[in-house]
């Protein structure tokens, strides 16, 4: 049964894909993404030691897409794309990042938010958005086979409202250890040659303890004008390396503008059920709808770019500047974004180091629940990590509300790991449950609060 399956897959992929590229009426109807008449040019990075691959650009806004390339320096994944948004600001740029499987895993933007997709299955995504002011997250479960541009979004975890009459929930079953679910490490991109090499530290003041859910967004501008993103992978906890070509760039390598066409196609495919259903999974966060759209519109619009007329293709080596600028955003769920630059020769022998410091008290690095999207009547663990604790000293309070009328709260002196968990019992179909973390504090201070909401 599996290969028919498969196949099946296969044939319904192909179907969307077709959709996509002839611009079809799902994909042009929104204002947000109007093709640009003038179209657009790309330019290639054909450098083996550069990690961008291609970047398109449309009347001055670019996609810049990111990954590794073969020793002749043909492009062999997109790890990562860094797309500007309308406005063109620093802003709402946003840094997005894929899995092996071309999949993104998350987008980040310091003007629109911030959103983790987990995929549990292939039916059952969970979508974590948190507000741009960092104050609030939602979390939604979304089903990719079944998106619809109207009606049903797919989404098994947004369920209306009802007149039923809820139960009291009971906390007799509640597990006796409770144990935090396995963090996964991050991804790390293997080097793709001899290219120079440079640290970034993102740190918390005083403590110097590392900051850690951060994703880092870097960018260059040379003199002439021409910008672009840097290839950045973490490398530890509140570690990144950042890299630049050490030698000039050889003659182009046959097939290499094919290549990474082909690369993005395959990655464009994971965005059709985005874009089928951009506006019903916004409406799930009321409280953030426009910037939701605002940071999946970006999504939608990096592939856009690699479907629609070219009208000039150029290749570009940076090894060539005489001087190159450079500014790293840090970009935090729950923190401020903080910002790090410096300037090089790529005729150097290194890359300078960059440090990002963050205020020096204790912050929420995340709260999650397990499972992340429990079914009715099935009970849950709360997961707060604090980060840049003091042992002993610092404290931190977990609390919920449910719309059956239930609560619980729990306050924890914290130690060394920062982590704390609270479990809550299962409730009836269509209970919403609000979830905060809190760390202690007479004067609170950004990212010393975070709530959540689940729907049962």
């Amino acid at each position: 049964m599996k290969p028919d399956f498969f196949s099946l897959k296969i044939v319904l992929v192909a179907f969307f894909l077709s959709l996509f590229y002839a611009g079809c009426d799902l994909f042009q109807k929104d204002d947000d993404e109007e093709e640009p008449k003038e179209g657009f040019t790309e330019t290639l990075f054909v450098n083996p030691e550069d990690g961008q691959i291609i970047q398109y650009d449309s009347a001055g806004r670019k996609a810049t897409f990111i990954g590794e390339k073969d020793s002749e320096g043909l492009p062999t994944k997109i790890t990562q794309a860094i797309v500007d948004g309308e406005d063109l600001s620093e802003e709402s740029r946003t840094v997005i990042t894929f899995d092996d499987q071309g999949r993104t895993t998350s987008l980040s933007s310091e003007a629109n938010g911030y959103m983790t997709l987990e995929y549990v299955s292939d039916t059952q995504v969970v979508v974590v958005y948190t507000l741009p002011d960092h104050m609030e997250s939602f979390q939604i479960t979304f089903n990719p086979q079944s998106a619809k541009k109207v009606g049903d979004c797919g989404c098994p975890g947004v369920r209306k409202e009802t007149e039923t009459s809820f139960t009291r929930r009971s906390d007799a079953n509640a597990p006796v250890v409770q144990q935090p679910p396995r963090q996964e490490a991050p991804p790390v991109s293997l080097k793709s040659g001899l290219e120079l090499e440079g640290d970034i530290h993102t740190y918390f003041n005083q403590t110097v303890n590392p900051v850690t859910g951060n994703t880092v967004l870097g960018m260059w501008e040379a003199p002439d004008g021409k910008t672009g993103a840097l290839k950045i992978i973490p490398e530890g906890p509140g570690k990144f390396n950042y890299f630049f070509p050490s030698n000039p760039a050889p003659p182009p390598p046959a097939g290499f503008s094919d290549k990474a066409k082909n690369l993005l196609t395959l990655l464009c495919m994971g965005a059709i059920p985005i874009t089928l259903a951009k506006e019903q999974i916004c409406l799930s966060f009321t409280a953030g709808f426009a910037a939701c759209e605002a940071i999946l519109t970006a999504y939608v619009w990096l592939c856009r770019a690699n479907s629609v007329h070219t009208i000039g293709t150029f290749t570009y080596d940076i090894y060539s500047a005489k001087s190159i600028h450079v500014f790293v955003n840090s970009l935090h769920p729950n923190l401020p974004a903080k910002r790090g630059e410096t300037n090089f020769s790529p005729s150097g022998s290194s890359l300078p180091e960059i440090n990002i410091v963050y205020d020096a008290y204790a912050v929420i690095g995340n709260l999650t629940t397990s499972p992340p999207d429990p079914d009715p009547n099935q009970g849950y663990t709360i997961y707060a990590t604090i980060l840049n604790v003091i042992p002993g000293i610092d404290q931190a309070k977990l609390s919920m509300v449910g719309s059956d009328g239930y609560t619980k709260e729990q306050t924890f002196e914290l130690d060394a790991s920062g982590v704390c968990s609270m479990f809550i019992p299962g409730a009836l179909e269509g209970v919403r449950d609000d979830i905060t973390a809190e760390v202690i504090n007479q004067y609170p201070q950004p990212g010393q609060t975070v709530t959540i909401s689940i729907i049962f």
